[in-house]
């Protein structure tokens, strides 16, 4: 590739000289000739160039105020003087300032040297550059993936603290229902057991935040997921004055093995961002459409989610979907909810990506496959049960008491007798009775 020269120079005999030696070197290059102070600004401003060769003295303009002008444009291309009439005191003052080189007019025979080690030394520094770019980047991932793991240790221990309590009251409630039959006692006993089976689903979601839950694989259907999703946010979308449109055509496919829980956490993640970002749009009536298409030759549907809010900037399209990355206010956001998102939609063998949405706005695609991904499988439902077993005497083992007891009382209200046990050594005397 040719090398882009700015050569500022006012007397052409000397421009012709300076472009016959390099020529002559065998260097290749494009040279761009101006003689005035207007004429080298507008070729700064107008893009950079590999290496700018100036003459030190030009009328009203000397090389010294070139050499400044191109510091404060383009600090890091290479900047030699080129010069029949500076003296030895004003050559080591602009190296001073700089300027990479310089050259006498009466020796330009070391000119081509001189440009070629400019250039030589000028891609080394960029290579440096760029490989301490890289080892940042590499290094700033490091702390992340390190920040990331510390969270999902911590998340996945409170889940696991909380699996029990859940357990719990899971099963009173059940219990309480069971006994209540009919009624309002019954009614307040099922609103406990679907509060109690959403904070499971939740602690399920925090499990697959830190990876320590496998997912759980099963037909999908998508339009009846998105619709429920969508219904359970919709009094905040309502209070706020935004208009919700869900135009899902009737045929879409059933995905044949997904995650319910974790796609219903992508489409609640996208949802409450699109709402905080609608949130701030004032001046036009504030507008989410949900929709999709089916692509039958990629065997793929595409959930497009839309709004007419601010948008992302072209820049951070690829950025929000970084650990650890926000652009709301510091401590309104954690940065993991869009991360969270493209590794679901990934382990599921689709994409997520953001675009511009016609009008303005932000638009996010969901594409997943109608095929299941290589190597996953619907999880096998259970088996049909068969004939209840008449009554049996059972052991419980758990060391958690209380949940010991309802497991218990579970069992004793379905016809079995029950003892527990809370540690092995009291379940192997309870064996020998």
């Amino acid at each position: 590739m040719a090398a882009r020269i700015l050569l500022l120079e006012d007397n052409s005999e000397d421009a012709e000289l300076v472009a016959r030696q390099l020529e002559e070197a065998g260097l290749s290059c494009e040279i761009r000739l101006v003689d005035s102070r207007e004429g080298y600004a507008a070729a700064l401003s107008e893009g950079p160039f590999d290496l700018i060769l100036s003459d030190y003295g030009l009328p009203g303009f000397d090389g010294s105020a070139a050499l400044a002008l191109a510091r404060s444009l383009h600090p890091g291309t290479p900047f030699i003087v080129v010069s029949g009439v500076i003296g030895e005191d004003h050559a080591i003052d602009m190296l001073r300032q700089g300027a990479t080189d310089y050259v006498l007019k009466e020796r330009l025979s070391r000119l081509a040297p001189a440009v070629e080690r400019a250039l030589r030394e000028a891609a080394e520094r960029t290579a440096r550059r760029q490989a301490e770019d890289a080892m940042q980047l590499q290094r700033e991932m490091l702390l992340r993936n390190e920040h990331l793991e510390v969270v999902a240790s911590v998340v996945a221990g409170v889940a696991h603290e909380l699996n029990n309590p859940l357990a719990l009251l899971v099963g009173h409630a059940t219990l309480l229902k069971r006994k209540a039959g009919e009624g309002p006692l019954a009614d307040r006993a099922e609103k406990l057991m679907q509060a109690a089976d959403r904070c499971s689903r939740i602690v399920r979601n925090f499990l697959a935040l830190a990876r320590r839950h496998p997912p759980e694989r099963e037909p999908v259907d998508l339009g009846r997921l998105v619709r429920e999703t969508l219904e359970i946010l919709a009094y905040g979308f309502r209070v706020d004055g935004i208009e919700v449109e869900i135009d899902l055509p009737a045929d879409l496919p059933r995905l044949p093995a997904a995650d319910r829980d974790r796609l219903r956490q992508v489409l609640v993640n996208l949802a409450i961002n699109t709402h905080h970002a609608l949130r701030e749009t004032t001046g036009r009536k504030r507008r989410l459409s949900v929709g999709a298409q089916v692509d039958p030759q990629a065997r793929v549907v595409r959930l497009v989610l839309e709004d007419n809010g601010p948008g992302v900037p072209a820049d951070l399209r690829e950025r929000i979907f970084e650990p650890f990355f926000s652009t709301k206010p510091a401590g309104e956001g954690t940065g993991l909810g869009l991360p969270l998102c493209r590794t679901i939609v990934q382990d599921h063998g689709g994409e997520l990506r953001v675009e511009d949405a016609p009008g303005g706005g932000a638009r996010f695609v969901v594409e997943l496959p109608t095929a299941a991904p290589a190597g996953v499988e619907a999880t096998p439902s259970p088996a049909g049960a068969g004939p209840a077993p008449g009554p049996l005497t059972i052991l419980v083992v758990d060391d958690e008491a209380d949940l010991a007891g309802v497991m218990r009382d579970a069992l004793a209200l379905a016809g079995h007798s029950a003892d527990t046990a809370v540690t092995t050594a009291a379940a192997f005397e309870r064996l020998r009775e």
